[in-house]
């Protein structure tokens, strides 16, 4: 059930987009995703492998901020921050094998074709037949970022047809014109923490490289990046007044300002958004993770949230390197997906998209530490059964020995 939750709830808040008694369905899917983790966490909690503990200072410390420093809407984005981290830690606790992850990767390839045709018909591509300069297609470019680490995984691990659904995936964020993701979903194949022999691994970097610089000279993502139309490479600064922003780098600016009032703390939960609300009135999210932790965590919480991903993501590709099937594939598409995660936090809020990136990929990792577990007590259970008629039969030579030197009588 679990598992189910979290891949519907994925593709049905990439395609479906109304609101529901004042609320978007989106805010829903990631509320009951959250609580459906938590029970199943809560209820499970002795047979949870996730390393939890490499999380729990980060998570602590939110709370601490929530409860002291808390600015309107805290509570919500605190709770969104920790969503995946409960769908990971629930995740762990299941009972998996090879079986139900290849049945969990077969949805997966489900997911990333649904998703493509979805995503094409919502923006009317599929209906027009062209390419629109604006999509709304941003939320869906992050989970194909996500699921492009999945099948890069898969095809570094010797499943070749899963290179197909790597390019549908790598295809979307172009589509939608999602200037970050373009940049995530095309370096998953060659930055893959899976093994990829290095004469592939650069082979596949010199495509992306030449294929990425003939769709950066293309009208269309011209005028995506230059207010003219038209830029080179060397164009691409903040310093550029004709490089496209969209009000992101005055934000920046004045977040910056403010942030070196108190750099070391930072100024709360969820300060960011009352700042940018009083500052701008209708914008209220930076478009920049980084800046966000920053401006509410300070240097000391953003610095922590940094270590935490890097642990995570080190453990991860440790475990994976020691795995073999499909279990290896999980750890290692889980572990690379944090580049993709750490890229995209520069220019958007996917800290908060739970439903597009987080929650998915924290089940990725989960079942790769259940299926992880379920092998390691499986092989400790066999130890056990194969010691067992050993010690028996050394421990009746040892009484017979004894007998044999008894006095009679």
């Amino acid at each position: 059930m679990l598992l189910w939750v979290v891949l519907v709830g994925s593709l049905a808040s990439c395609v479906v987009d109304f609101e529901l008694f004042g609320f978007a369905v989106r805010g829903y899917i990631w509320v009951v995703t959250g609580f459906v983790a938590t029970i199943v966490a809560l209820r499970r909690l002795d047979k949870a492998s996730l390393h939890y503990l490499v999380w729990a200072p980060w998570v602590i410390l939110m709370l601490y901020y929530d409860l002291v420093e808390r600015y309107p809407n805290a509570l919500q984005r605190t709770l969104l921050m920790i969503c995946p981290v409960m769908v990971g830690l629930a995740a762990s606790t299941l009972s998996v094998n090879d079986d139900l992850i290849r049945e969990f990767l077969r949805r997966c390839r489900q997911f990333a074709v649904a998703l493509f045709v979805l995503s094409l018909a919502g923006a009317g591509v599929l209906f027009t037949l062209s390419l629109p300069s604006v999509t709304g297609l941003a939320p869906q470019a992050m989970t194909a970022a996500l699921l492009a680490n999945v099948f890069a995984a898969e095809y570094a691990l010797g499943r070749r047809e899963a290179l197909y659904y790597w390019l549908l995936m790598v295809a979307l964020p172009f589509i939608g014109l999602t200037r970050t993701a373009m940049v995530a979903a095309a370096v998953t194949l060659p930055l893959t923490l899976a093994p990829l022999r290095p004469l592939k691994r650069a082979a596949f970097a010199a495509i992306v490289v030449v294929v990425g610089l003939a769709a950066f000279l293309t009208p269309r993502i011209q005028a995506k990046m230059f207010y003219s139309g038209h830029g080179d490479i060397s164009d691409i600064s903040l310093g550029n007044a004709d490089f496209r922003t969209t009000g992101r780098e005055f934000a920046w600016e004045e977040m910056r300002n403010e942030i070196d009032a108190k750099p070391w703390f930072g100024h709360g939960a969820n300060a960011q958004e009352w700042f940018l609300e009083e500052l701008f009135g209708t914008l209220t999210q930076p478009h920049n993770d980084w800046l966000r932790l920053e401006f509410d965590y300070g240097y000391i919480g953003t610095g922590l949230f940094g270590a935490t991903l890097l642990a995570q993501a080190l453990l991860a590709w440790t475990l994976g390197m020691k795995s073999s099937g499909p279990r290896k594939m999980l750890f290692l598409s889980g572990a690379s997906a944090f580049v993709s995660f750490v890229l995209i936090m520069v220019t958007d809020n996917i800290i908060l998209y739970a439903v597009y990136f987080g929650n998915l990929h924290f089940a990725i990792m989960g079942l790769a530490y259940a299926a992880s577990r379920d092998e390691l007590r499986g092989r400790e259970h066999a130890e056990r059964l194969d010691y067992a008629p050993r010690r028996f039969f050394a421990v009746a030579a040892q009484r017979r020995g004894m007998a044999k030197g008894r006095p009679r009588g």
